[in-house]
Parts: C-alpha cells; sequence; structure tokens
C-alpha cells in the first residue's frame, strides 16, 4: 500500500502597499517545461507479487492527493506605475499513480487445486488551482501606463495505471483505476471597488488563460487458471478543467486589447480485461483421446476447435503474467 499527500502553495502578492516604480512584474511559476514534459508534479506506484503454491495473493494499493494552489495577484494596492504592469501565474505538473500487483510466473504445471488472487488498485486525484488576478480594491494612480498583462496557464498530465495478473488452479484478477482532476485556470482584471478607476494605457492590454493537459487512466487485468479464472477491469476517469480570461475594469488605451482563453484538453479511460479458463479435457490437463478403434465424432472435433479457437482469442499462447 502506497498513499501520498502533497499540498503545493506558490504565491507572489503585493498587498495593501504603495508602489512607485517605473515597472511591475509579479510573478508565480510552479514547476518548469522540459519540451513537452513538465518537471513537477508527485508519483506513487506500489508493487505486489505472488509465487506459486496453494495460495497466492498479491495486492498493491496507490493513492496519490496532488493539491497544489499557484497564485498571481495584485490587491489593495495603490500602483503609481508608469511602464508595464505584468501578472504571470503558470503551473507545469505531472502526475503519476500506479499500483501493481503481479504473479510470478513459474514453469511448473499449475496446480489445480491452488488458488491464486491479485488485485491492483490506483486512485490519483489532482487539484490544481492557477489564478492571475488584478483585484478590485487596487487603484492605478499613474495618469497613464504602458502595457498591462495578465497570464494564467496549467500544464502537464496525469496518469493512473492499476494492473493485476494471477495464476493458479482458480484465478482472480480484479483492477480498479480511478482519476480524479479538477482544474481551475483564470486571468481576471477585477471592476475596482470604487467605479471611477479607469485604467488608462499608452500600450496594449493582454489578459489571457491557458490550459493544456492530458489524462489517462488505464486497467489491466490477467488471469489464467487451471479450472476457473475472472479476470476484470475498470477505468474511470472523472476530469473537469475551467479557463477563464475575464476583464471587468474600465481601459482607455491607444494600443490593443486582447481578452483570450485557449483549452486543450485530452481524457481518456481504458479498460483491458483476460480470462484462460481450462480447455475440454479428461481431469488430466490434456483433450480426452477417442477410444480405442474409434474416430472422435465431428461433434467433438468441432466443439474442441471452437474452445481452442477460443483459448487462443483470450490469450492462451501468451504470458499472462505481467512482468518488468
Amino acid at each position: 500500500v502506497a498513499v501520498q499527500v502533497l499540498n503545493v502553495t506558490n504565491k507572489a502578492v503585493v498587498e495593501y502597499a504603495s508602489v512607485e516604480a517605473e515597472d511591475l512584474t509579479v510573478t508565480a511559476n510552479s514547476g518548469s517545461r522540459e519540451g513537452e514534459e513538465a518537471v513537477g508534479g508527485s508519483t506513487a506506484i506500489s508493487k505486489a507479487g505472488f509465487s506459486a503454491g496453494d495460495f497466492g495473493l498479491g495486492g498493491a494499493i496507490t493513492v496519490n492527493v496532488y493539491n497544489a494552489a499557484t497564485n498571481a495577484y495584485v490587491d489593495g494596492a495603490a500602483l503609481n506605475v508608469s511602464g508595464d504592469i505584468l501578472l504571470s501565474a503558470l503551473d507545469y505538473s505531472d502526475t503519476a499513480t500506479v499500483g501493481d500487483a503481479h504473479c510470478e510466473k513459474t514453469d511448473d504445471k499449475t496446480n489445480e487445486k491452488s488458488i491464486g488472487v491479485g488485485a491492483g488498485i490506483a486512485l490519483g486525484i489532482n487539484i490544481n488551482n492557477v489564478e492571475a488576478v488584478l483585484g478590485q480594491n487596487t487603484q492605478i494612480t499613474a495618469e497613464k501606463m504602458g502595457a498591462l498583462e495578465i497570464t494564467a496557464g496549467s500544464f502537464g498530465q496525469t496518469t493512473v495505471n492499476a494492473k493485476a495478473g494471477a495464476v493458479g488452479g482458480t484465478s482472480i484478477a480484479p483492477v480498479v483505476s480511478l482519476d480524479v482532476t479538477n482544474v481551475q485556470v483564470k486571468a481576471k482584471a477585477e471592476k475596482d471597488a470604487i467605479g471611477t478607476n479607469t485604467l488608462t494605457s499608452t500600450a496594449d492590454v493582454i489578459i489571457t488563460a491557458e490550459s493544456k493537459r492530458k489524462n489517462k487512466a488505464t486497467s489491466d487485468a490477467a488471469a489464467a487458471g487451471a479450472k476457473v479464472a475472472v479476470g476484470a477491469a475498470i477505468s474511470i476517469g472523472v476530469v473537469k478543467v475551467d479557463t477563464h480570461a475575464i476583464s471587468g475594469r474600465e481601459v482607455v488605451t491607444s494600443g490593443n486589447v486582447t481578452v483570450g482563453a485557449t483549452s486543450a484538453n485530452e481524457a481518456m479511460a481504458e479498460a483491458k480485461a483476460g480470462a484462460n479458463g481450462a480447455k475440454a479435457d479428461d481431469g488430466e490437463g490434456d483433450p480426452a483421446p477417442a477410444a480405442d478403434g474409434e474416430e472422435d465424432s465431428a461433434a467433438t472435433k468441432s466443439l474442441n476447435k471452437v474452445l481452442e479457437a477460443g483459448n487462443k482469442l483470450s490469450g492462451g499462447d501468451k504470458e499472462t503474467c505481467p512482468t518488468e
């Protein structure tokens, strides 16, 4: 069993202060990005296995909770800034949750009286709040300022993987993966509380919010039983991503005003299950031979062909236990 709870708070704040400057930059960055991969986040893995015997039990349970807040905001401040005001909150995070329970396959003949149970459970919870805000109690006192740029973004991926394999006379391999993700991304210039503080700019005003995340939940169960085999796989993905760019403040500018939200998110849940039960046999594990001097009936031949074909389709000729 592996349980991990990670709470991350990253804030850059100018609050109830008087600022007189040429430029003002407020930035909060969580993690970083190398190519398409995020550097930051949380990983939790549990592994379990069992070897041959009368009874084998392998269970892996993993719970991974990632709760992050990345905020850049200015509120309750008096800003006498003649140049640019830049607010930026960016989050780069990958989370991975793995519950892996698999059997140790041997070359010995499976004991038909043995029982093998392999169970894999993985629960990943990702709560992420990213905000860049020019607050309602902020007063811009400069007669004219330069550019205003407010940016918020969340990037990365969440993977939840559960797998299990079991062998025995009776083998059972239940697998469950659950991905719960809630991401909020907001870039906002709030309406000033007084209602008379117009933002007068000589350059561009840009407010943008962006989310680009991938979510994948997978379950993989394989059971091989000499008599009874049960492989059950369940994958559930509950994903919510809100991306907002909002301008509530009165703006007068000689440049351009851009307010934009971009969302490019993917979510997938995939479940695979395989169960290889016994072939038709005479109790010794091999197909029953015909009586001396007699040939198999046409019905018996057809039945054996169907059983063999079904065994192949279910993966009977392949490794049924995941290996490292």
